[in-house]
């Protein structure tokens, strides 16, 4: 009963967005090296953060590694966050645990081929961040270190910025007239590129049709054709279901959101002897930014990651407009 009581308040800020509680949106850029060697490269990550208490929070994010010799690795994190306000809401200071789910494209020995490995690791950081001025923009210093797991362990200072958009719903009762962003189902048609996670990473034309329907003000879910061409070694297309976490933003022009789930698809392999097909069931993680041009029209911004079994790892980066009713 006592974890029950625990564990409640958290289960439910997550399912309801965290009702009135801060939204955060950041971006960082810094340095990374592998420890214990002299290897510098460069480093990013994107984050999404609730705020559950006025000392807690969590996050959903993606971190870019860079490309350390022989690795190029990324993936998505999840962290609980602690933090403080030493200096009256002035200097915020955090500490974030979670976990790190990588995508590490590496050259074999010998450089004959590339592996697209798949680990999750723990990932430990440290930030501080202080308002530039008396708006919603904050400057963010921050240290991250990844923990255990399969090499190369990495340590990294990233310098950035943190937007506070605030709740993604108005606290005042919306007007009887259906308003821009309230339509609950939407049809979505995107172009873009896909490049090969591999060692020259090949690259080739790409588009996906979409329908997504939204079930709360901050999860929906999603199913639609993707083809991603032909970047030289595989030709792939198939059907992608995901459930996403996501909301609008500053009037409700903005909308950013992460879908995750599965992806079944048609393979054709064009290497290494006679020509074969099969059908392949693979993840596929997507990161989008919406931004609204009319009451029904939205242009839309989507970074996918597509995670095989198969050493076929794919993005998948594309611009569409979205209709919705």
């Amino acid at each position: 009963m006592r974890r029950a009581r625990l564990w409640a308040p958290l289960a439910a800020a997550l399912l309801a967005g965290g009702g009135a509680q801060a939204q955060e949106a950041a971006l960082a850029l810094g340095r990374l090296h592998e420890v214990g060697e002299k290897e510098f490269t460069y480093t990013w990550r994107m984050d999404y953060y609730q705020r559950l208490t006025p000392h807690f929070a969590v996050s959903l994010g993606w971190l870019n590694e860079g490309h350390l010799e022989n690795h190029h690795r990324d993936g998505w994190t999840a962290q609980l966050w602690a933090t403080r306000d030493p200096r009256g809401q002035r200097l915020r200071m955090g500490v974030g645990l979670g976990l790190y789910r990588s995508f590490d494209t590496s050259v074999e020995e010998g450089g004959n081929g590339y592996r697209n490995d798949h680990n999750t690791r723990p990932l430990l950081s440290v930030a501080m961040a202080y308002p530039l001025g008396d708006g919603d923009l904050s400057a963010q210093v921050q240290l991250n270190r990844t923990l255990g797991g399969r090499d190369p362990v990495t340590q990294a200072v990233l310098l950035g910025l943190l937007l506070r958009i605030g709740p993604a719903e108005p606290a005042a009762p919306s007007p009887p007239a259906r308003q821009a962003g309230e339509g609950r189902q939407e049809v979505l048609f995107y172009y873009g590129q896909t490049i090969l996670n591999s060692d020259t990473s090949q690259t080739a034309d790409a588009y996906e049709i979409a329908y997504r329907r939204r079930i709360s003000p901050h999860w929906s879910w999603s199913a639609g054709y993707v083809n991603e061409g032909s970047p030289e070694k595989v030709r792939r297309d198939g059907v992608s279901l995901q459930a996403w976490l996501d909301g609008f933003f500053l009037e409700r022009r903005l909308r950013l959101g992460m879908g995750v789930g599965p992806y079944a698809t048609r393979v054709e392999h064009y290497e290494g002897g006679p020509d074969r097909d099969d059908v392949r069931l693979s993840g596929r993680v997507t990161l989008a930014a919406g931004w609204r041009l009319a009451p029904q029209w939205m242009a839309h911004f989507t970074w996918n990651r597509t995670a095989t079994s198969y050493h076929r790892d794919t993005d998948v980066l594309a611009a569409g407009l979205g209709f919705d009713w």
